[in-house]
């Protein structure tokens, strides 16, 4: 499960594992920007908008499916398809603190669920019914299946996101703005097997206070 926080002040999560969010992406489609489309669901443990005073501690998380936390104030202007509005009144300029984490990538363990999930995959690659075209182009190119399991599946892709995209144009440029103040702070906070994005920020001021990152085992 993830979290979607919008216009939410003095929020605080401890002591919770999250995992599982994650599934290995390969469209149907022939068409080249189809197969193994990375960013077509998006998911996330946090998705936060708009808020302040969040409180992120001694929580671990597993491999997600895009980032495993992204804080930004997105866009809210009235474009055609698109439901959010910023409240009344918010500025999305309060803090988000994350303390004592544990912040990993996937699990090799044979029981777990991303290994059953990708020997599915070779079951069906072997047995000629696979419909999934990136997993099939790579074995059929010699890529093994362990090579997939920890060059692919197993590492986490996407740490974090600070502030969103400054691609919409406006006259005021309310969305950067909103975006230049946000403050997040990270501390003693451990990274394991993460390849970027620790964090990337689009906007915003962090933090990093006596953390780890160790990504040597995918280096």
């Amino acid at each position: 499960a993830g979290f979607k926080l919008t216009s939410c002040d003095n929020i605080v999560f401890r002591n919770i594992f999250f995992d599982e969010l994650w599934q290995w992406e390969d469209g149907i489609s022939k068409a080249a920007s189809k197969i193994g489309d990375y960013d077509a669901f998006g998911w996330s443990y946090f998705k936060i908008g708009f808020c302040g005073y969040v409180w992120i501690d001694h929580c671990k998380f597993g491999k997600s499916y895009d980032g495993q936390i992204d804080y930004a104030n997105a866009n809210y202007h009235s474009t055609k398809g698109t439901s959010f509005r910023a409240p009344y009144g918010a500025n999305g300029k309060k803090g988000l603190s994350i303390t004592w984490c544990d912040f990993a990538a996937g699990s090799d363990d044979k029981d777990g669920y991303l290994y059953k999930m990708m020997n599915k995959l070779e079951e069906e690659y072997q047995s000629g019914t696979i419909t999934a075209l990136y997993y099939k182009a790579l074995r059929d190119k010699g890529i093994s299946f362990d090579d997939i399991l920890y060059g692919l599946a197993i590492p986490q892709k996407k740490g974090f996101l600070i502030g969103d995209d400054q691609d919409y144009k406006e006259d005021n440029h309310v969305e950067y703005d909103y975006n230049l103040e946000l403050n997040v702070t990270f501390a003693n906070v451990i990274f394991t097997n993460l390849e970027d994005r620790l964090p990337k920020v689009r906007g915003g001021n962090v933090y990093l206070h006596n953390c780890i990152a160790d990504s040597t085992e995918y280096y």
